[in-house]
C-alpha cells in the first residue's frame, strides 16, 4: 500500500471519531479528484460549485462507511463508489423537482364539488372576473328570478309545458311531438307567453327602481321576455347585456 493511502486511511480513522480538523485534510487531499468528478457531472438549477459541495457530502459518506479490509482504498471507494453514487441521486432528485410543478399541478376543469344541489362546480367556478361586478350581477339574477316567478303564475299548464320545452331550445315540431300538440298549438301558446312576459315585466319597471350599473336601463321588452322565455334551462346567459 503506498504512503499516500496510508496517509488517508489514518486521516480516516480520526475522522470516524469526529475529528473535524482529519476531515477538512481528507478533502484537501482529495480536492484535485473532487473538481475532476464535478466537471462531468450537471445538477439542474445547480452550479459546479454546488456539484462540489454534493461530492464533499459523498466524501463524508465515505468516511463513514469505508472499511480498510474491504479490498479497495479509501480513494477509489470514495471517488469511485460513494461520491458517484451520490451524485446520480442528486441529479435524479433535482429532475423530480424540476417536473414538481407540472406534475402537482390540478387542472381549473377539475371537480371541487359535486353537490347534488350546487351540480358540478370545478377551480375555474372561483376564479373571479377582474371585470366584473358582482353586486350588480347578483341584483340582476334576482331580477331575472322574480320576473320568471311571477310570469310561471300567470301560465296555464299546457303554457308551462311549452314554457319548459322551449327552455331548452327545442323546436316547435320536437315541442308539438313531445307534447303531443299541433305545431300551431304550440306557436299560439309561445304568442301568449311573450304577452304574459311582457306585461309582467311592464309591471316589473313600475314597482322596483331599475338601479345603473354602468349599462342602459332602456331595456326593450323584447329582450327580458327571450330572457325568461329560455330562463328554466339555462344557468349561463346573458341578462341586459352582461353575462351572469
Amino acid at each position: 500500500m503506498q504512503e499516500y493511502d496510508l496517509i488517508l486511511n489514518h486521516l480516516v480513522k480520526k475522522a470516524k471519531s469526529g475529528d473535524e480538523k482529519a476531515f477538512n485534510e481528507i478533502l484537501k487531499i482529495l480536492d484535485p479528484e473532487i473538481k475532476k468528478i464535478a466537471h462531468k457531472f450537471y445538477i439542474v438549477g445547480s452550479d459546479e460549485q454546488d456539484v462540489i459541495q454534493e461530492c464533499r457530502i459523498g466524501v463524508n459518506k465515505a468516511v463513514k462507511d469505508f472499511d480498510e479490509q474491504g479490498g479497495m482504498t479509501f480513494k477509489n471507494f470514495c471517488m469511485s463508489l460513494c461520491c458517484k453514487r451520490h451524485l446520480i441521486t442528486a441529479m435524479s432528485h433535482a429532475n423530480t423537482q424540476k417536473f414538481r410543478l407540472q406534475n402537482e399541478a390540478v387542472s381549473l376543469s377539475a371537480p371541487v364539488s359535486q353537490n347534488e344541489e350546487d351540480g358540478i362546480q370545478t377551480y375555474a367556478d372561483y376564479i373571479q372576473d377582474p371585470n366584473s361586478d358582482l353586486l350588480a350581477q347578483y341584483i340582476m339574477r334576482e331580477e331575472f328570478e322574480t320576473n320568471l316567478d311571477m310570469i310561471s303564475e300567470k301560465l296555464t299548464k299546457l303554457e308551462m309545458s311549452i314554457f319548459e320545452q322551449y327552455s331548452v331550445n327545442s323546436s316547435y315540431k320536437n315541442i308539438a311531438d313531445n307534447l303531443q300538440v299541433k305545431p300551431k298549438t304550440v306557436d299560439n301558446a309561445l304568442m301568449r307567453i311573450r304577452k304574459k312576459s311582457s306585461e309582467t315585466y311592464q309591471t316589473y319597471l313600475a314597482t322596483h327602481s331599475i338601479i345603473n350599473y354602468g349599462f342602459s336601463t332602456s331595456i326593450s321588452t323584447s329582450n327580458i321576455v327571450e330572457m325568461c322565455m329560455v330562463g328554466l334551462g339555462v344557468t349561463n346567459f346573458t341578462f341586459f347585456g352582461t353575462n351572469i
